[in-house]
């Protein structure tokens, strides 16, 4: 977790934190969501690097169309545009080292995977503070009616004892009985009920926010999982493209419409990835947000 986390969930020991379960099931959504906010960092930095390696080489779009215009106006192949435009197509082989989409699968379904047991042991703690909260709101109406059961009975004895010219003691005893402060007491066991189900209450909107938060993650992960694989399929479409152009003695007028195509294809991928990654970063912050100002707000209304 990092500073801001850690100093609320320290301050936050005192009161809606006494359950451990639920403290670390706390801390267990803060720690994954660092975790990929880490992905989603990484994944961010490959693609910039992957842009700046293509626009920084001879891939650059202009590059090949002048090569290949330059050849067809001089209607010739010369050994200087034949390596120039060899040299270009090489470069497509580079992109493997610069953006490994395999990698970046098993990370993300290492994370996927974390998400998914957060999400689960969510979903079993709401289901145990929930029956929890309906045992104690139960409590809270039995415990009304047994003290205003009790209440009304002592009454009603020392008016029928007086009524019926009982001993003095035992109309003093029931007059005793009136005087103890029963309603007081029945107030205090449920004010003592109350307190215990708001501070339930508190922690199921806590662990509630945590749960939209892990779900909307969850589906941007799926997303950029997708586009991950529509990348690698674009990467592995441009180097075998290229592998019978450089590899063979082919000439350099074959037409590389089909390369650019493929490359613009490849440069779409990787923006919308990019995209994703950032929506996918900005989601985490917010739920975060969310859940800390939840956890200040439980514990500003205990104090």
């Amino acid at each position: 977790m990092d500073e801001e986390v850690a100093r609320v969930v320290m301050d936050s020991k005192e009161d809606i934190w006494k359950s451990k379960e639920m403290s670390e099931i706390v801390n267990g959504f803060f720690e994954n969501s660092l975790r990929t906010l880490d992905f989603c960092t990484e994944l961010m930095s490959s693609l910039k690097h992957a842009k700046d390696r293509q626009f920084m080489s001879p891939l650059a779009p202009e590059r090949p169309e002048e090569d290949h215009q330059g050849i067809s106006n001089r209607g010739e192949e010369t050994e200087k545009s034949r390596n120039m435009y060899l040299k270009t197509l090489e470069e497509l082989k580079t992109l493997n080292g610069t953006l490994c989409t395999e990698e970046l699968l098993q990370i993300l379904q290492t994370v996927y995977e974390s998400h998914i047991k957060v999400l689960e042991r969510l979903k079993n703690g709401k289901l145990k503070l929930h029956k929890k909260l309906r045992g104690v709101q139960s409590w809270r109406k039995v415990t009304r009616v047994i003290f205003v059961t009790t209440s009304a009975a002592v009454v009603i004895c020392s008016v029928v004892a007086a009524a019926a010219g009982a001993a003095s003691t035992v109309v003093a005893s029931l007059s005793a009985a009136t005087a103890f402060p029963i309603s007081s007491v029945g107030k205090w066991i449920d004010g003592l009920l109350k307190k215990y189900e708001d501070a339930l209450k508190g922690q199921i909107e806590v662990l509630s926010s945590m749960q939209v938060g892990t779900c909307v993650v969850l589906k941007d992960l799926k997303t950029i999982g997708l586009s991950i694989g529509k990348l690698d399929k674009e990467l592995k479409s441009l180097t075998e493209t290229t592998d019978p152009i450089v590899d063979s003695e082919v000439s350099v007028k074959k037409d590389i419409g089909e390369v650019k195509e493929q490359l613009w294809d490849f440069m779409e991928c990787v923006d919308e990835l990019g995209v994703w990654a950032d929506r996918c970063s900005h989601q985490i912050r917010q739920a975060r947000m969310v859940v800390l100002r939840r956890i200040i707000n439980r514990r500003e209304n205990l104090n």
